[in-house]
């Protein structure tokens, strides 16, 4: 059996979003987000999109009593088991913001309980 390894550029923050996708036909698909970096987001649905296709994402994110919303353009960069994985082509600055908000906040969460799991003690 072979693996691929996957050469991201960019940090993946787990996340569990609602998520709406458009595609250029119009069909909306609705689901949720499993993860997201600056670069893109995994799509967490059973249906496959053809790669290469050109999407409008709209992701919606609670943060207590408030709704953020990232509305962005993108591209299904490839489909895999988990999803489809789509790449941020434009994004305006207001969403942009959320999202670098949401990555940094999930990635430092997922770094400080992976730290507290190997090292039960400190």
């Amino acid at each position: 059996m072979t693996t691929k390894t996957e050469a991201r550029e960019s940090t993946r923050s787990p996340i569990v979003a609602e998520m709406q996708v458009r595609l250029s036909s119009g069909i909306l698909l609705e689901g949720s987000a499993r993860d997201v970096s600056m670069k893109g987001v995994l799509f967490d649905t059973w249906r496959s999109l053809p790669v290469g296709n050109r999407v409008r994402v709209h992701l919606s994110i609670k943060a207590g009593d408030e709704l953020h919303t990232i509305n962005t353009e993108g591209l299904v960069a490839r489909i895999c088991e988990s999803g489809v994985a789509i790449e941020f082509t434009k994004i305006d600055t207001e969403s942009e913001e959320h999202l670098r908000r949401l990555v940094v906040y999930n990635a430092a969460k997922t770094a400080k309980t992976e730290y507290k799991l190997q090292n039960p003690r400190k």
